[in-house]
C-alpha cells in the first residue's frame, strides 16, 4: 500500500516548473491508484475539466486544472473519510513555493471542494467539483466498474454515487448550458452500462 511519505519521496523526483508538474503528476496518481476505479476517475475528472474549460471559454490555465484534477483525490490512499481536506493540506506542502499564490489558492480550492456537499468559492473549484460529477458517469469508469463489481455493489454504487453526483451535473447544466450538450451522450452511454 502506497504511503503520504511515498508519496512525498515520489514528488520530490518531479519537476517544479508548473507547466510541466502538471503532466508529471498523471504518474504520481497512477503510482498512489494502480489501475483501480480511483485512477480511471480521476483520468476521466482531468479530461472532463479541460473540455469544460474550454467550453466555457477558458477562464483557467489548462496547467492549473491538470494539477488541481490529478491531485483532487489523492488523499484517498488513506480512506475516503476526510481525503478532500486532507488532500488539500497535502497539496498546499507540496507545491508551497511552486505555484504563485493566487494560482495555488484555486487549486487548493478546486481539491477541496470538488464533492457533491461542498460549496466552491473558485471557478477552478466548481469546475472540478463538475468534472468530478461526470468522472462517475463516464462510460470507460462505468466498464471498469461493471468488469470488476458484482450486480449488489453496482446497484448500491448506483444508489449512493451515481444519483448524488447527477443531482451536481444537472445544477451545472443550469449553470453553464453551454455543457449539456458536451456531456449529455456520455451520461446517456454510462445509463445503458450500469444496468445489470
Amino acid at each position: 500500500m502506497v504511503t503520504k511519505s511515498d508519496l512525498d519521496r515520489f514528488f520530490n523526483f518531479l519537476p517544479k516548473k508548473p507547466e510541466l508538474l502538471s503532466k508529471a503528476l498523471a504518474s504520481l496518481a497512477y503510482y498512489a491508484f494502480g489501475t483501480d476505479f480511483l485512477f480511471y476517475h480521476t483520468l476521466s475528472l482531468v479530461s472532463w475539466a479541460k473540455k469544460v474549460n474550454e467550453v466555457i471559454g477558458r477562464p483557467i490555465k489548462p496547467y492549473l486544472i491538470e494539477i488541481a484534477g490529478w491531485l483532487h483525490d489523492i488523499a484517498q490512499i488513506e480512506g475516503h473519510k476526510g481525503h478532500a481536506k486532507k488532500g488539500r493540506a497535502w497539496t498546499e506542502e507540496w507545491l508551497d513555493g511552486i505555484l504563485p499564490e493566487e494560482d495555488l489558492r484555486l487549486v487548493l480550492d478546486g481539491i477541496e471542494n470538488h464533492g457533491t456537499s461542498t460549496s466552491p468559492r473558485t471557478i477552478l473549484g466548481h469546475i472540478l467539483r463538475f468534472s468530478d460529477a461526470l468522472g462517475v458517469w463516464n462510460p470507460t469508469v462505468l466498464a471498469w466498474v461493471r468488469t470488476n463489481a458484482s450486480c449488489e455493489e453496482i446497484r448500491v454504487f448506483r444508489e449512493k454515487q451515481m444519483e448524488k453526483k447527477l443531482l451536481v451535473v444537472e445544477e451545472y447544466w443550469n449553470r453553464w448550458a453551454e455543457t449539456r450538450g458536451l456531456t449529455k451522450k456520455s451520461i446517456e452511454e454510462a445509463r445503458k452500462l450500469i444496468e445489470c
